[in-house]
């Protein structure tokens, strides 16, 4: 065993000190992400955990995948750095006469020395300013608890990251060490096994097991290892995949009629993995962030985010007023529970609100809010005011301020809202007596409302025609629709209705507008309580924490991809100046050069889009996202403009490696 330590050390050794660099700095980066993971879980509070909609548990484990998979494939190319001239030297002890067991023990050890230098480095440094990070997420309320990793847990974190990074090392010598004089041969055809296609095919099915498959509602949330499962399939897959592919494009290419793309295909049947190797991180970036970009899209397409956007941005939005007694600016949950001192609102009032500049209207508070229809049964709410203050808040049409209407929808479907019961007359229901309970107490079982002894009643006749409410203009404007199902206008009902010590008010702009108009107000006496900003300030943190997600996750690709590129030119040195010397023109270079990359690359960036649109659906269906608004790409324009960019990049390299000088050392070396 020490024989093979001290061979496999020489092995490191030859590779060079980019090598070595390369593997360690990848390690650092191994140790840091799984120290990072191994604490969040305890001390993080995801905005929507907790709820009925989203198990606690499911954004941990997929933002534990999000970072790992990045990381990995970081540790794959930096595993198989130099790999053509590597595998031949491992193809040489084979010739020798070592077996294939312990040529891939050397294979692995001469990453493992490395890689625990590197990954020790990095976990002690997250160690050490973890608990600087703790402090900081809590006090900023992305944390609830302090970062924390006990002893055992980052041992094993070390293990595992050393490990990883020895399989995949390891990985490419399978074949290698199987025939070893094909392999020593520069010119061999080296065409990769399709076991590739295997977890391609599996963590595809897997996904669409779990978005189109699965039992609908509860049930679904136990395919959360399905989908885990399959996202990391999809992942080597897209890292794998491209290699195999392209080795079966260039069988096509070898019979084309140019120059340039026999020898693309020539390069990529000796070499398949080369290029492939640059472009992986490519499409495992465009997998992860058009799968993360289409979970925010949907996120921020929920009712709730889109009508909390509303109110803090563009508006119009809702709040509410109150007479003296309530503290300006506090909370709506803080004033309704604030009963001291509170008076009703007078006419005037009112008046000077309405006048204010933003404001639209002021909606009165009718003592009586629900309805019984004419057989006892409950109806729902009612709009008492006029036409114009219900236009002020709904998208209506037929509104007639001497006549009761009830409201219908102009299409059954939207705004959690449903016409009303057709109905020739309602019951407003007033204030019962005090000691009586609830204004109005649950149905009975038969649908017949019990109402308490002594509750005000109003009679009113529904005589008008139905107001239409058009569902598609509501949406549009907010989100929403009115609760109430009927209209009764003020005039009919006016004992009935009046300010109490509270109202709504309408304006036209978001926060910043209402902050005006919360402080003309409170010079009144009147208080406005802002609608709670929960929703969207969860959305904001949600969409922060993705963006920074990706851009963590673009940086550790970027990584990769300047070492494979650094590597990948220098590797290619030696056969690009034979090319020259043999005096192949330097356009004809170029061209084979942009071949060889741009079809493993389009095939990449294929599978990546394909695949994270599977992660996309499969998550929304785990999270039961019956109610958001679809999986479309938030800001595809940032997606589609990186893509290009990153496009643009790697065949920059391509050509740039396509130009070698001839020196004296070169032609030597030939």
């Amino acid at each position: 065993m020490s024989a093979l330590l001290r061979l496999s050390w020489r092995l490191a050794r030859a590779g060079g000190w980019f090598r070595l660099g390369a593997t360690v700095l990848a390690n650092v980066i191994g140790g840091i992400t799984v120290v990072l993971l191994a604490a969040l879980p305890d001390a993080f509070s995801s905005p929507y955990a907790n709820t009925e909609d989203e198990p606690s548990v499911l954004p941990v484990l997929v933002g534990a995948t999000f970072f790992l998979v990045p990381v990995a494939v970081l540790l794959l190319t930096v595993g198989r750095l130099s790999s053509e001239t590597r595998d031949r030297r491992l193809a040489s002890l084979r010739v020798l006469g070592l077996s294939p067991a312990r040529t891939r023990l050397v294979a692995v050890g001469e990453n493992v020395g490395a890689a625990l230098v590197g990954t020790l480095l990095g976990a002690g440094a997250t160690l050490a300013v973890l608990p600087a990070i703790g402090r900081w997420g809590v006090s900023e309320g992305w944390l609830v608890e302090p970062l924390v990793v006990s002893v055992p847990t980052a041992v094993v974190g070390v293990l595992g990251v050393v490990a990883l990074s020895g399989v995949l090392a390891a990985a490419g010598t399978t074949r290698r060490t199987g025939d070893p004089r094909a392999a020593r041969a520069i010119s061999a055809r080296r065409t990769p096994v399709p076991w590739s296609l295997v977890p391609l095919a599996a963590g595809a099915g897997m996904l669409l097991y779990v978005a189109h498959g699965a039992p609908e509602g509860e049930n679904v949330r136990n395919e959360t290892g399905w989908f885990l499962a399959g996202s990391l399939l999809c992942a080597v897959a897209v890292a794998f995949v491209p290699a195999l592919l392209s080795s079966w494009a260039a069988a096509l290419l070898a019979r084309a009629p140019w120059t340039s793309t026999r020898l693309a295909a020539r390069t990529i049947q000796t070499e398949p993995r080369g290029a492939a190797r640059l472009v992986a991180g490519v499409g495992v970036v465009i997998l992860l962030a058009s799968a993360a970009l289409g979970g925010l899209g949907a996120a921020l397409s929920t009712p709730e985010f889109l009508d909390a956007q509303r109110n803090e941005t563009t508006g119009p939005r809702q709040d509410w007023i109150r007479g003296a007694g309530a503290a300006p600016g506090a909370a709506e949950r803080e004033i309704w529970s604030e009963s001291e001192d509170l008076r009703p609102l007078t006419d005037a009032e009112v008046a000077q609100l309405a006048a204010l500049p933003g404001v639209r209207s002021v909606l009165r508070v009718a003592r009586s809010t629900d309805l019984l229809c004419d057989d006892g049964t409950y109806c729902g709410e009612v709009f008492v005011g006029t036409c114009d203050q219900l236009a002020a808040i709904a998208s209506v049409t037929g509104c007639d301020d001497a006549r009761v209407s009830r409201i219908a929808l102009s299409r059954t479907t939207g705004l959690g809202a449903a016409t009303g019961p057709a109905t020739s007359r309602i019951t407003l229901l007033g204030d019962p007596p005090e000691g009586s309970g609830d204004a109005l107490p649950p149905a009975l079982a038969e649908g017949v409302v019990d109402v308490p002894e002594g509750t005000p009643r109003t009679d009113v006749a529904v005589d008008g025609p139905d107001i239409l409410l058009d569902v598609d203009a509501q949406e549009a404007s907010w989100v929403y629709g009115p609760a109430a199902s009927f209209f009764v206008p003020e005039s009919l009902v006016a004992d009935e209705v009046g300010w109490r010590t509270s109202g709504r008010i309408v304006i036209d702009g978001g926060r910043v507008v209402a902050e005006k108009v919360q402080s003309a107000a409170s010079a009144l006496g009147v208080a406005i309580a802002f609608y709670p900003d929960d929703d969207y300030t969860a959305g904001m943190k949600v969409r922060a924490a993705v963006l920074s997600g990706i851009a963590i996750v673009v940086g550790i690709v970027l990584v990769g991809f300047l070492l494979a590129a650094v590597d990948r030119t220098r590797e290619r040195r030696r056969a690009t100046g034979r090319l020259v010397a043999t005096g192949v023109p330097p356009g004809v270079l170029r061209r084979a050069q942009l071949w060889q990359v741009g079809l493993p690359l389009a095939l990449a960036a294929l599978l990546g889009a394909g695949c994270g649109r599977l992660l996309t659906d499969a998550y929304l269906a785990i999270g039961n996202a019956d109610g958001f608004g679809g999986a479309e790409v938030y800001a595809q324009d940032w997606l589609v403009g990186g893509l290009v960019v990153a496009c643009v990049g790697v065949l920059a390299v391509a050509v740039a490696s396509a130009r070698v000088r001839l020196t004296p050392d070169l032609l030597r070396a030939e």
